[in-house]
């Protein structure tokens, strides 16, 4: 991932960027991690059954 090269829009706008998604073995281990490195949650988290 790259920082993004413009300013943040207004929360009222939602995601004007591409959205992935990824499996990892603990959810919350992880959204730990990256907010420690200065990521923020945009989502909460959802479960997906298979």
């Amino acid at each position: 991932m790259v920082k993004r090269p413009a300013k943040l829009p207004s929360p009222e706008f939602g995601t004007n960027a591409f959205v992935c998604s990824v499996q990892v073995q603990d959810c919350d281990q992880n959204n730990e991690r990256i907010q420690k490195n200065g990521g923020q949650v945009s989502v909460t988290k959802i479960c997906h059954s298979r």
